[in-house]
């Protein structure tokens, strides 16, 4: 899959969309999914190689930022004492 995010607004492709890749995100599905709902942070998939960001260095850093996730996340990592 191909995200697209220009200028604060951001579309997912299922084919190439025929830009050159910023930033190249590795992973499982289901491991996006455990950081979005809150059950690890996205440091801790990085730090243990389920998910693998590489690009630009400053837009690697401002990844995270890029989505908006769940709202739920905080009470989840409370919750399983992940955070």
């Amino acid at each position: 899959l191909w995200l697209v995010v220009e200028r604060g607004d951001g579309s997912v492709c299922t084919s190439h969309p025929g830009f050159d890749t910023d930033v190249t995100v590795t992973t499982e599905p289901v491991e996006l999914m455990r950081v979005f709902s809150g059950i690890v942070t996205l440091r801790q998939a990085r730090a243990s190689g389920l998910i693998e960001v590489v690009g630009q260095p400053g837009l690697v850093r401002q990844f995270p930022g890029w989505f908006l996730w769940s709202p739920f996340a905080p009470a989840v990592r409370t919750r399983i004492g992940a955070g």
